[in-house]
């Protein structure tokens, strides 16, 4: 194994929803770089295994598999070959998720349904399919990507802010479940990231500047997060050596939550 890390996740598989770019691509450099093998999944399978060349090339452990969190036998098939590359699961990260912008009178039926199951039923799913491997261990952790907006509403991001909510206590609800059973449950809530889902919402306002601008105001770091950041927020919930982290939630905003 070639990596920066101290050997954290040494050994461990690791699971990663929406990891073709992003935060998702970063996390699964964080876990490598700590010695994990990591599975890399995505609906973009092209994406996937691109990364997970990536990695590979460096002499980090990361295969890739096609995986669509709203499909009930493509979050089986994608667990199923996970579990068989080493014969286990010891992590889960879900970060597979989409925002639609529309307020709570112009969202229709369609994106909001299309956002729950992307990022909440789409993370129960994966949940629910890893258990009763982790069980088998009498170990596991599990991550769930919500969002600073899980915390507070934006004009027009009326689904993305209750799905993110929702993991919240879904994330308390598996740590209430199983905690004494080995598995821990924790989340992340990121604030603004530069990724290129940021990237794309700021240039859609017209002025990606301007906008820039007014998200890093809006902190007390004066700067946008770092997608590895995030990724060792991650690695930080999935290593041993905060086995009495469980049912919790870090927010990794800059301080933007501390401010009026």
């Amino acid at each position: 194994m070639t990596g920066t890390g101290r050997g954290r996740l040494e050994g461990k598989v690791v699971l990663v929803t929406g990891a073709a770019r992003g935060l998702g691509a970063a996390i699964c450099r964080a876990a490598a770089q700590e010695g994990a093998h990591v599975m890399v999944t995505d609906v973009d399978v092209a994406g996937a295994e691109g990364t997970a060349r990536q990695l590979a090339a460096e002499g980090l452990s990361a295969r890739a598999t096609v995986l669509d969190v709203t499909d009930q036998d493509s979050v089986d098939a994608a667990v199923r070959a996970t579990a068989e590359w080493h014969g286990r699961i010891d992590g889960l990260v879900n970060n597979a998720g989409i925002l639609v912008e529309a307020d709570v009178a112009s969202l229709t039926e369609e994106q909001w349904d299309l956002v729950m199951d992307v990022n909440l039923k789409g993370a129960w799913r994966m949940t629910k399919a890893v258990i009763p491997i982790m069980l088998e261990r009498g170990s596991g952790s599990i991550v769930n990507m919500s969002s600073l907006g899980g915390h507070f509403a934006r004009p027009g991001h009326v689904s993305y802010a209750v799905s993110k909510a929702g993991l919240l206590n879904l994330t308390r609800a598996t740590a209430v479940d199983f905690g004494r059973q080995g598995i821990r449950c924790n989340a992340i809530c990121p604030g603004s990231t530069m990724t290129d889902m940021l990237r794309q919402h700021l240039e859609s306002t017209g002025d990606l500047a301007a906008m820039t601008e007014d998200n890093i105001g809006r902190n007390r770091v004066g700067r946008l997060g770092r997608p590895e950041e995030i990724g060792a927020t991650a690695v930080f919930f999935l290593s041993d050596e905060v086995g009495y982290v469980n049912g919790s939630y870090l927010l990794v905003d800059g301080g933007r939550h501390a401010t009026t």
